[in-house]
């Protein structure tokens, strides 16, 4: 497992202020080469987008939460337990044949609309994600929902 991070502020610098400029590709705004990108089974983009009254309600959400409190019922631990847990549960029967076939339908749908983009690395990383959903679910296989 590999977590990497980047932002705006450090990554490529055509970005406008440190900002990250939703007109422009991925790999402009963090400064990383598409083929080191494809590395990735998954990126998120996280943007904090300015909007007053917004900012308003996560001030009070915050406020109300206090220091404190649980957020979501779990606390740290039992949630890095749970993760755990999930990490060491394989998949007794692989994946549901229709799955399969909704996997295989999403890649080559992906190869018609973005040609190179999508590589034989993409739909191992869809594979991947499913099952890694469906243990975080319990499942025994992959199923259509994963």
């Amino acid at each position: 497992t590999v977590v990497a991070a980047t932002n705006a502020n450090t990554g490529a610098r055509k970005t406008r202020r440190g900002c990250y400029n939703s007109n422009e590709t991925l790999s402009v705004n963090s400064g990383l080469p598409p083929p080191l990108l494809s590395r990735f089974d998954l990126v998120l983009v996280f943007t904090d987008d300015r909007d007053p009254e917004k900012d308003a309600i996560l001030a009070d959400f915050v406020l109300e939460m206090g220091l404190d409190k649980q957020a979501g019922g779990w606390t740290a631990d039992e949630l890095r337990d749970y993760i755990g847990f999930v990490k060491g549960n394989a998949l007794a029967q692989g994946a549901c044949p229709r799955a399969l076939e909704v996997l295989s339908e999403y890649y080559q749908r992906m190869r018609r609309i973005a040609g190179g983009g999508a590589t034989v690395r993409t739909l191992e990383s869809l594979m991947r994600m499913s099952q890694a959903h469906a243990r975080l679910l319990m499942h025994d296989r992959v199923e259509i929902s994963d």
